[in-house]
């Protein structure tokens, strides 16, 4: 698959040239002048492939694997009993509970049409 996300700046292909023109002995600040983009990237994408050879060079997905502050679900179906039914605000419902804000607005923003 060569199709890179939106954000990506090198394809498969251009992180494989990365790694062809190191091992023909160009500078890794050559190399980074030559496709647009910092000497750390060069040097990223050079040591993801020592690490895992061309597999690593591939497209990987950039969400987290995990969330690790999620919310419970007894939490979740609570807050979004509050923001539905009686419409109250994200900080409404901190201040009556003593919750933090941040956990309230990313609940209610990724559950509302749930």
């Amino acid at each position: 698959m060569n199709n890179p996300h939106h954000g990506a700046r090198l394809t498969v292909y251009s992180r494989e040239q990365i790694v062809r023109r190191i091992a023909s002995g160009q500078s890794a600040a050559e190399v980074a002048k030559a496709f647009a983009v910092s000497v750390r990237t060069v040097r990223k994408w050079l040591a993801r492939f020592k690490a895992g050879g061309s597999a690593a060079l591939s497209n990987h997905a950039s969400a987290p694997a995990r969330v690790s502050a999620r919310l419970p679900e007894p939490v979740v179906t609570l807050i979004l009993h509050l923001r539905r039914s009686l419409r109250m605000t994200g900080a409404a419902i901190a201040q009556s509970s003593g919750w933090r804000i941040q956990p309230l607005r990313s609940c209610a923003t990724v559950r509302a049409d749930g």
